[in-house]
């Protein structure tokens, strides 16, 4: 049940958050997410800020996820491409 309303943010002292996972009865730990689950999770957080955040601020997050994610190659127009696709599928 991987949604925004399951995240706790601690934000202490030097600024840094903690984020802690909440309702997590079914959590199944696996390796790196493939592009399909990955765009499946993706989605989900898109719908749920897209009201809530500024395309500015998902455009930073959607960096930030990718740039962390070693296991994809860092290919500007395949991040655009998958930027795009995001969008379209969190309009269906």
């Amino acid at each position: 049940d991987l949604h925004p309303g399951n995240f706790l943010v601690k934000l202490p002292a030097n600024g840094v958050p903690i984020f802690y996972l909440l309702d997590l009865h079914a959590i199944r730990m696996t390796g790196p997410l493939d592009w399909q689950s990955a765009r499946a999770n993706l989605v989900l957080f898109h719908r749920y800020f897209q009201l809530r955040a500024s395309r500015a601020d998902r455009a930073r997050f959607w960096r930030s996820y990718r740039g962390h994610r070693s296991d994809w190659p860092q290919d500007p127009p395949l991040a655009r491409q998958q930027a795009l696709e995001l969008e379209t599928v969190t309009a269906e």
